[in-house]
Formats: C-alpha cells, structure tokens, sequence
C-alpha cells in the first residue's frame, strides 16, 4: 500500500481511526474495554490514540492482501451459486439497523452485535452500488477474499492482544457473562468478535470510499 498506493494508504490511516471512534463512541455505555497508563502521555494523549487507531484498518488490509498473495484460498468456492434478491438485502439491512440500536439500549445483553451490525447495513448497500461487497460472493461463489479476511482477523486478533499484554498504555476487557478464561486480557470466547470484524471494517471501508470515487 505504501509502495503502490501511497495517497489511498493516507486515506486509509484516517478513515481507520475515524472508524474506531465510532467504536469508541458505542463503547461509552456499557465500558466493554478501557485504557490504562493513558495519562502518561499528558497532552499528547489524543494524538497517540489517533496514530493507534489509525493502524487498525491498514493492518487487516495488509495482511489479508499477504495471505491473498500466496493464494491459500483461492480454490475455495461455494458449492453452488445463491441469488441474491432485494428482499434479502433489504432484510440485512433491517437487521444492521436493529443490531446496531440493540448494541446502544441494550449493551449488557446485546453489545457484541456492534461488532456486525455495520456490515449487516452496509455490505447489501454496497452490492446495490456495485461497490465490493462480501455477499456478492454468495453469488460468483468465489470465497478468497471472505476466506482471507477472516484468516487475517485471527491473525491480527492474536498479535493485538498479544503485543497489547506487555503494553503501557494497554486495554482491558470487562465483559459481562463471557469474561472467563482468558488467553492474554481477551477473554477466549472475545476472539471470535475478530471474525464479523474484519467483515464489517471492510464494508464500512467500501462504503466510505465509494462517497468520493466514481464507480
């Protein structure tokens, strides 16, 4: 990405932050993380949270980009091809609207759904823009790029929570119901949120996009 796309790269540092904002945002209910050691950096607090932030969206696209470039799923297809009617995205995105308000009036119960409820409104919004979209492959039945985020998401899940153990500052989970056995600070059960993740980091990334560049 630096090497060839050097101006989208910038654009991604921004967007990936402006992304985790939101998340922190959602995040001010229901406290499912928070940070410690942050006071260390006094006024350049905000600006350190910016720059790590802005590494999250890069990250996932560069190592799905790795594991799309030594071809591991590039064999793997669905066994038969889905269609894809409007009734079915409209339903997806009925279901993004409800998780998502779900994750805000109810986070004690239901605030693991942030973590789907962007791609579950987004991705059918993008099919329709002919923008990339995951569901689309329900339909060419292609499954290297879904297959190779997910792969990355594992990946980064278990670098992020390992790099962020020793950590100062550092983040820390309360997660009600789920927080036992812990492998790092994630609770085990709190890895597979890696996995919607990465899906909807990259519908919320492609719709974003799709605002400012022609189809």
């Amino acid at each position: 990405l630096i090497n060839n796309r050097l101006k989208t790269f910038l654009g991604i540092l921004i967007i990936s932050a402006l992304f985790w904002y939101i998340f922190e945002l959602t995040n001010i209910s229901v406290q499912s993380w928070s940070y410690q050691g942050t006071s260390d950096f006094g006024s350049a607090k905000q600006l350190f949270g910016f720059l790590s932030f802005a590494t999250v969206l890069p990250a996932l696209f560069e190592t799905a980009e790795l594991i799309r470039a030594i071809h591991l799923f590039d064999k793997n297809k669905l066994p038969k091809k889905h269609k894809i009617t409007k009734k079915f995205l409209y339903i997806m995105i009925s279901l993004g609207i409800l998780s998502f308000l779900a994750a805000i009036f109810l986070p004690a119960f239901a605030f693991p759904l942030v973590w789907l409820s962007f791609f579950l409104l987004l991705d059918p919004i993008n099919y329709l823009n002919k923008q990339p979209s995951i569901i689309r492959h329900l339909k060419d039945r292609k499954l290297a790029i879904p297959l190779s985020l997910l792969a990355a998401g594992i990946i980064l899940g278990v670098l992020w929570e390992f790099w962020n153990f020793w950590a100062i500052p550092k983040w820390t989970y309360n997660i009600p119901y789920f927080g036992f056995f812990k492998i790092f600070e994630m609770p085990i059960l709190g890895y597979l949120g890696y996995l919607p993740f990465t899906f909807e980091l990259y519908s919320m990334y492609w719709f974003v996009r799709s605002l400012f560049v022609k189809k």
